[in-house]
């Protein structure tokens, strides 16, 4: 008989190695094969500090992370740590299967300690400052000792979603786009990648996910419902607040910008549903959280 794949198990890992490191990871998925068995938030730099700096310089973004460390993965196939033109230092690890570009790992965000050797910079873009330079000062140090051994824990992780994801091939066929995993996880899936993609926007609404998912407006509702056991209002609220926290704890960001950032209408509707879904308002949030 054949034994069954295991597809929880790229989020066992991955959970495993943050738990082990304190890091946070996200990837660049080139071929599909494991975006859609982990959180569609892992699938982009998402984490408050990176959604700061994008919102004001994000094609210096795109240019580094998106463009130019896609271009040089083989010349860094061992992994290394990088530090971005905002000055954020994340470990990074291209992964090859079958000597093609399958996956590049990164793991994060924080800032460099004194001893830290970076080999791999963002030279494009000159200078660090910017709004987010007191939030990037804030962050967790990474000194030369820790990082080599969080880059060995990394690329264990690799391995181990290697040896998954060859399983997997031996097993079931090639994931299409349309996928190659139950309907259910594939609309799960995809919800849960447009809501992250797109909660910031303030005029975001359920017509526009039913478009997404080229189902109706009345389906896509029930769908939601069905597969999260809430409607597409209350996980869009959760996804802003969640945005919004992360901002309030790891920026010095005004209540305004915040609410803007997170997709919130107005300062006040802000208040009002932070106010109500947590029992504090954000400023005795950021408070509590500092403190």
């Amino acid at each position: 008989m054949v034994k069954r794949v295991d597809i929880s198990l790229p989020t066992q890992a991955i959970v495993a190695f943050e738990a082990a490191t304190g890091l946070s990871l996200c990837f660049h998925d080139f071929r599909r094969s494991l975006l859609p068995y982990t959180e569609a938030t892992r699938n982009e730099h998402v984490n408050p500090v990176c959604r700061l700096v994008k919102s004001k310089r994000e094609a210096a973004c795109i240019a580094f992370c998106a463009k130019r460390l896609h271009v040089e993965a083989l010349s860094w196939s061992g992994g290394t740590v990088k530090i971005c033109h905002a000055g954020v230092i994340e470990l990074y690890l291209p992964v090859f299967i079958a000597e093609k570009l399958e996956w590049i790992l990164y793991a994060g965000v924080r800032r460099a300690a004194v001893d830290l050797v970076v080999p791999l910079m963002d030279e494009q873009t000159p200078g660090r400052s910017g709004p987010w330079a007191p939030t990037v000062n804030r962050l967790p140090v990474l000194d030369q000792i820790t990082a080599k051994w969080q880059l060995e824990l990394l690329r264990q992780l690799a391995a181990r979603l290697v040896a998954w994801r060859t399983s997997m091939r031996e097993r079931l066929p090639e994931l299409s786009h349309q996928g190659g995993m139950p309907t259910a996880e594939a609309r799960r899936s995809a919800i849960n990648y447009f809501v992250s993609k797109h909660h910031r926007n303030a005029t975001l609404r359920l017509a526009q996910l039913a478009q997404y998912l080229q189902l109706s407006e009345d389906r896509v509702g029930h769908v939601v419902c069905e597969l999260f056991g809430a409607t597409f209002s209350a996980i869009l609220l959760r996804a802003r607040l969640e945005t919004a926290q992360g901002l309030l704890r790891l920026s010095d960001l005004p209540l305004r910008e915040v609410a803007k950032q997170s997709g919130f209408g107005s300062r006040a509707q802000f208040f009002h549903l932070f106010h109500r879904e947590l029992h504090m308002t954000p400023l005795q949030w950021r408070q509590s959280t500092s403190a």
